[in-house]
């Protein structure tokens, strides 16, 4: 995140597919993932888990404030060994989603 704000909100089957027919790039594959919610040492991350592709890493966002001293955060070691990949483009989800 580039300090920007992220929304997100819940939207009906019908609202989705007319986005998806109105923007979505021929070029580019839907990406279907599972974002689980949680809390570990006290900071709140989210996890996704992805469907399709099917081989794609699992991406681990923590949130936090701009300019925040992250040298002291405890990654949740349920995970196994993880690799910052914040300014790594091949885990954008455009990237992700030109996968074939």
């Amino acid at each position: 995140d580039a300090g920007g704000q992220e929304e997100e909100d819940l939207i009906s089957e019908v609202e989705y597919q007319q986005a998806i027919s109105q923007y979505r790039d021929p070029e580019l594959s839907i990406i279907e993932k599972t974002r689980f919610y949680f809390v570990y040492d006290w900071r709140y991350f989210e996890l996704d888990i992805f469907e399709k592709p099917a081989d794609q890493a699992f991406i681990l966002e923590l949130e936090h404030l701009p300019g925040e001293d992250l040298s002291g955060v405890a990654l949740p070691n349920f995970l196994g060994q993880l690799r910052n990949v914040t300014s790594d483009g091949m885990y954008a989800n455009n990237a992700i989603a030109r996968k074939k």
